[in-house]
């Protein structure tokens, strides 16, 4: 399921595969990215053509966060797929300098 926190602006992916929430969205120079369960596996981000421009791989350790620096990503829309062995959700995000 898909969930959208519309007071905090928080968007989470959950349910069947991985719990990664995603934040802030739109986003301007920065892009948090927190698992908020124990997996391993990689997080990626894709723009409107298919290339891969990110990817991060998931610390088994629970509670895993990181930064990602989108201050060089053109304005637009991409999306973030968290891809581990309970399965691969995907999120839209938008940058927007």
């Amino acid at each position: 399921h898909y969930y959208y926190n519309c007071i905090t602006g928080i968007n989470g992916l959950n349910a069947d595969g991985p719990v990664v929430l995603v934040y802030p969205n739109p986003a301007t120079n920065q892009l948090a990215i927190s698992s908020m369960q124990s997996a391993s596996g990689e997080i990626e981000i894709y723009d409107l053509a298919g290339q891969k421009v990110f990817a991060l791989p998931l610390n088994p350790l629970k509670g895993t966060s990181a930064s990602v620096d989108v201050s060089n990503f053109a304005n637009g829309i991409y999306f973030v797929k968290a891809k581990t062995r309970d399965g691969i959700k995907t999120q839209k995000i938008i940058v927007q300098h």
